[in-house]
């Protein structure tokens, strides 16, 4: 088993897919590493993504999120997880 890992999600309107992604992430996560967390780049979308993540990151322990005011991009979200 490996010590620790950060992974950065960056995400835009992906209400139908973030709650499954982030569970089956964390599953493999917690099978491989000792410690691990899941940042989440939240890119101002315009569904019910950002209240998703929200409520993901106070229900586990290892999600954080991060919330861009405007759509910058994947490399500038990744850059800022």
């Amino acid at each position: 088993m490996h010590d620790s890992l950060s992974v950065v999600v960056h995400v835009y309107n992906e209400e139908d897919n973030i709650i499954n992604t982030v569970k089956l992430l964390g599953k493999l996560l917690k099978m491989l590493f000792r410690k691990y967390e899941i940042i989440i780049v939240e890119s101002a979308s315009t569904d019910r993504t950002p209240q998703i993540v929200d409520k993901l990151s106070k229900t586990i322990k290892n999600v954080f999120i991060i919330h861009q005011e405007k759509k910058n991009g994947y490399g500038n979200g990744i850059r800022e997880g």
